[in-house]
């Protein structure tokens, strides 16, 4: 009865300490606690989907999100992450190298607002802050590397004039 009881209970604190990052973008950016009057709405994709996404990603990889941006809308990107340094997002035109957006250049801002002037498609790339070092050893065997929760969450309004 006893081992028992220490299952369950390693079960209920294991699941209280794990993260879940399937719907991690819901902790981004919420402007309705400084704004009462907020009239951005969650970004959809032509399938109805939404754009917003969020993954379990190592200091090695990233989180890519393709989208389309409409003119004479407003949009808010948000960036959140479990990880202690701000994440860094690139927005490029989708299909080439040209790079439109770089919160590097921001100080890593984690939430950025603007309005879209003409319609384009676009790939975000987020990624968390990693220097390598230099003078590491290869070894064989590594320490396997460390997973944060990461969310994007992409919201737009019509533009007001």
């Amino acid at each position: 009865m006893k081992l028992i009881l220490t299952l369950v209970l390693l079960v209920i604190v294991d699941s209280i300490n794990s993260q879940d990052c399937s719907s991690y973008w819901n902790l981004c950016h919420n402007d309705s606690i400084n704004n009462y009057h907020d009239h951005y709405q969650l970004v959809v994709n032509d399938r109805g989907q939404n754009v917003s996404k969020s993954s379990f990603i190592s200091i090695k990889e990233t989180l890519e999100i393709e989208f389309q941006l409409f003119s004479g809308r407003d949009y808010r990107m948000s960036i959140c992450t479990s990880y202690e340094n701000k994440p860094i997002i690139r927005i490029y035109e989708l299909g080439t190298t040209n790079l439109i957006y770089d919160n590097t250049t921001n100080d890593t801002i984690e939430v950025f607002e603007y309005e879209q002037r003409f319609n384009m498609k676009v790939k975000a790339i987020v990624s968390l802050f990693y220097k390598e070092n230099k003078n590491k050893k290869n070894y064989l065997l590594e320490e396997k590397p460390k997973r944060y929760c990461i969310g994007f969450k992409l919201e737009s309004m019509i533009t007001r004039k």
